[in-house]
């Protein structure tokens, strides 16, 4: 057993990681059965947005017991083609919150009040169809755009910070990459509650939105303009955001953030990313008792050789109450791919390597 310490808050689903599962490795995911549920827009829709993307229900079904991994999905095809026969190029993800979506992006802006043809068709699946599955492998819709834009995605103000020395639960886990875990004890921690803004706008008026908030000692993360996928030497927690709703997200401070400044950069996306937006600010030492003051997000270098811890500790308040964040999506979303030394953190985390946005080690991803 590898016990690996630190705080994740009373997070419910950390129930289900006791569970006797399958072994899987780390970084690797257990087969799942998929078929096409309802899509948005639907069959023969109009007024289309001309950047919107096609989402759709996925069924999902577990084989042999193994937990449901969107990351297993394949496509054997995917094709949108306009009223002359030509085809726009089209990228596809995974989109997780409460269910999962098959999220399909064009690529450049569709033409305006044009008939559009979808087809998608799900890889042949090596495994035995679950009983009681639904079969349904093969999506084709027709639709036909406007001449409008979706809204530009926004934000209802800025971050919020406040601090407080705090007993937490301290959790113990066998394996690196999460579970099994349990709570054993309290440790006394620095505590910085982040409240995030809402968000509006986008195309994540069905889906959501999704997100990532950053600890960082000294210098916030120069996240840029698209979901940033590199390595930072700090604290990432995934984020699912509702729409015009606000949360607020707990963070333990570790030693190195409690010695400089202690940066929070939030970003945040909508289905497809066709919209991000991104926020910083920096706190002074907690020593010196001086007030948080704003950074330009734009204004640091973060180095892609930089380390990070990878296990965030964050536990969700939005409006639905605690948590809002469940740890499936805390988890899915870490891309932990090496370990290196141990660092201080959360009552002794480990540091590793967190350098992808989109990867799945252990668990489902979201993105």
């Amino acid at each position: 057993m590898h016990a690996l310490r630190l705080f994740w808050g009373p997070v419910a689903g950390l129930i289900g990681l006791t569970l006797p599962l399958p072994a899987y490795a780390c970084g690797s995911v257990g087969p799942s059965y998929f078929s096409f549920g309802a899509p948005t827009p639907a069959d023969s829709s109009v007024g289309v947005p001309r950047d919107a993307p096609i989402a759709v229900a996925l069924n999902a079904y577990a084989i042999d017991g193994s937990p449901i991994s969107p990351s297993s999905l394949s496509l054997e095809s995917a094709t949108l083609s306009d009223s002359a026969g030509s085809e726009v190029r089209l990228d596809w993800s995974v989109w997780s919150s409460d269910e999962s979506s098959l999220v399909i992006t064009p690529l450049t802006a569709l033409l305006a009040n044009e008939r559009y043809h979808l087809r998608v068709r799900i890889a042949e699946s090596n495994e035995p169809t679950p009983a009681g599955a639904v079969e349904n492998d093969t999506l084709d819709l027709d639709f036909t755009t406007g001449s409008e834009f979706t809204p530009a995605l926004a934000l209802t103000g800025e971050l919020e910070i406040s601090l407080r020395t705090e007993q937490v639960p301290t959790m113990i886990c066998d394996a690196l990459c999460g579970g099994p875990c349990r709570e054993s004890g309290q440790h006394s921690a620095l505590m910085a509650h982040v409240s995030v803004p809402a968000l509006s706008g986008g195309t994540g008026a069905l889906l959501g939105y999704h997100g990532a908030l950053y600890l960082t000692p000294g210098e916030p993360v120069a996240v840029g303009s698209e979901p940033f996928t590199g390595s930072v030497s700090g604290v990432r927690a995934s984020l699912q955001l509702a729409p015009s709703a606000p949360q607020t997200i707990d963070l333990e401070l570790y030693d190195e953030a409690k010695a400089n400044r202690a940066c929070f950069t939030f970003q945040a996306w909508d289905p497809g990313a066709r919209h991000v937006v991104s926020l910083a600010k920096c706190i002074d030492s907690p020593t010196t008792q001086q007030a948080p003051t704003a950074v330009d997000d734009g204004s640091s270098d973060s180095s892609p050789e930089s380390r990070a811890c990878s296990v965030a500790a964050a536990v969700g308040r939005g409006a639905s109450g605690w948590p809002s964040l469940f740890l499936a999506t805390l988890l899915g979303s870490l891309g932990v791919r090496r370990w290196a030394r141990s660092c201080r953190r959360f009552g002794g985390a480990l540091r590793g390597a967190n350098d992808a946005v989109d990867t799945a080690p252990c668990v489902d991803p979201l993105e």
